[in-house]
């Protein structure tokens, strides 16, 4: 089954809007927008779960899988193909994040490509295996946060300017509006759940979970940037360096790795729940696993062949690719909406001329 406990959604809630928001994206806005950037990136995430809310009443009526048995397989397929594009996507972008990290932050002198096949692989793996697997380790991963907080305490000194998070919104507004538009790629994440099956017991905890997401990007943003200062723009990686700060150095290297391992972790299985959806859509098309290891073949292909650089993963999302990527996570989950919509009203209608003859 294809199926997530609410345990593992809490999680994910908590998660996916922050992984790969604290990858480049935190130097990246910050060259934009200064100081500001950790009161954008609170907006930008709050939108973020609007899409959420709309998401997850669709999984109650049946998600994807209940538009296939109410309309067809035509109009689940017809509708997949744009979440496809918005996947494939940001399959070019997220992985580059994960290879560049392990090659350049990491480790050094590490050949890219055979980093690039191995995650690849193991989120072809995941992805095909089901999204159940995939919450299951998200389960693990979220053990590792009180390691790191441990470990933050006895052997961190994180030295900290409240100046650096000064001034706000000294630009006009079209400056933001502008850096928010360019960076669109890195929100709405949470479209792969249209094809599980999802089970909510209280929708207080989704709340909490939702609300518990956005203060941490906001803090670990204004975390990051209180350290760095104007030299946060040089900051990549966002959320290890978090876990740099002043670490202990011992021989075999510095305690930083839970923070690593944590982000590196989150960050394949966030990436091998979107192939999730990729062979879900493909066993429709009625090639499951085939579809799937092709999906990953091409864009093994692009990245290897056209994207040398973080800098060219960026120019790719950031000039105007963003905006057909939003539309789509919009348009699809709205018209599914609409669908439901039509479907149960004719019900009610039928109903009420049955209830008159």
């Amino acid at each position: 089954m294809n199926e997530l406990t609410s345990k593992q959604i809490y999680i994910m809630i908590f998660f996916i809007p922050l992984v790969y928001k604290m990858a480049s994206l935190p130097a990246l806005l910050y060259g934009e927008t200064h100081a500001t950037s950790y009161i954008l990136i609170g907006i930008i995430t709050a939108v973020e779960f609007i899409q959420l809310a709309a998401i997850l009443l669709i999984a109650n009526k049946g998600g994807m899988e209940g538009i296939k048995e109410k309309y067809g397989s035509k109009v689940y397929c017809l509708l997949s193909i744009p979440i496809l594009f918005v996947i494939f996507i940001k399959t070019i972008l997220f992985t580059k994040e994960i290879v560049i990290y392990v090659c350049r932050f990491l480790f050094y002198n590490i050949d890219e490509v055979s980093i690039l096949m191995i995650v690849l692989v193991v989120v072809f793996y995941l992805g095909v295996k089901g999204v159940r697997a995939v919450g299951r380790l998200f389960e693990i991963a979220v053990w590792l946060i009180p390691l790191i907080i441990i470990f933050g305490v006895f052997f961190g000194e994180i030295q900290l300017e409240n100046g650096y998070l000064t001034p706000l919104f000294e630009d006009g507004f079209n400056t933001y509006s502008s850096a928010i538009g360019k960076f669109l790629i890195y929100t709405f994440d949470f479209s792969p759940l249209l094809y599980a099956k999802i089970k909510i017991k209280k929708a207080r905890n989704v709340a909490i979970c939702s609300v518990l997401s956005i203060m941490t990007v906001i803090f670990c943003y204004a975390l990051l940037y209180s350290a760095y200062g104007n030299a946060s723009v040089l900051a990549s990686y966002g959320f290890a360096r978090l876990g740099t700060f002043h670490t202990v150095v011992s021989e075999i290297g510095s305690l930083d790795w839970p923070s690593s391992i944590l982000w590196l972790m989150v960050a394949v299985l966030s990436l091998s729940f979107k192939i999730n959806a990729v062979d879900r859509i493909m066993q429709e098309f009625k090639i499951s696993k085939v579809g799937t290891a092709l999906f990953i073949i091409v864009a093994s292909v692009v990245l290897i062949l056209r994207i040398e650089t973080i800098a060219d993963a960026i120019d790719l999302v950031t000039n105007g690719i963003q905006y057909g990527v939003f539309a789509c996570e919009i348009a699809v989950p709205l018209i599914v909406l609409i669908l439901y919509a039509i479907k149960e009203n004719k019900n009610k209608e039928n109903k009420v001329y049955a209830a008159q003859n």
